[in-house]
């Protein structure tokens, strides 16, 4: 069945990855609701608007610069996964979710740190919640804004 909108609307889609956010807007005349599908990307007849760049990691990994922007989710993890982050650089991005119940720590490097979630620099978070995810944000001098959906600890052992 084609449901069809006559009127002049605005429609605003609403995306959310981890806490990270992505608007779109636009004013038809008249769409048809079927034109839109969201599988893996967000696509319209005339071509991908989004692509989510999602990696999958079961072990240990340290996240390079070029892997700005990506989502990492620990599916199918047997066993705690460890992310350290890259060496802080203003505009550094990087989400993280958690889709096996398994701990997924998130270390900082020596000389930066993750505002709030920890208490000093080269310190790491973890939570091991299915659903739970955060962003974090090299922001400030050589330290990492958190975004996060779900309780994240402060991971420190020492």
């Amino acid at each position: 069945m084609k449901k069809q909108i006559k009127t002049f609307i605005t429609v605003m889609l609403l995306i959310v990855f981890g806490f990270t956010t992505v608007y779109a807007a636009k004013t038809w005349k008249s769409m048809n609701l079927e034109d839109c599908a969201v599988v893996g990307n967000l696509s319209t007849e005339n071509g991908t608007v989004l692509t989510s760049d999602v990696t999958v990691k079961t072990a240990d990994y340290s996240l390079l610069a070029t892997d700005k922007g990506k989502v990492f989710d620990n599916y199918g993890a047997t066993g705690n996964i460890k992310y350290t982050l890259p060496t802080w650089a203003l505009g550094l991005f990087y989400t993280f979710t958690v889709t096996t119940a398994q701990s997924v720590y998130i270390d900082a490097p020596v000389g930066s740190m993750i505002l709030r979630l920890t208490d000093t620099e080269a310190d790491s978070i973890y939570s091991a919640t299915p659903g739970d995810s955060i962003t974090l944000i090299a922001s400030g001098v050589s330290t990492w804004t958190p975004r996060e959906i779900g309780t994240w600890t402060d991971g420190n052992t020492d």
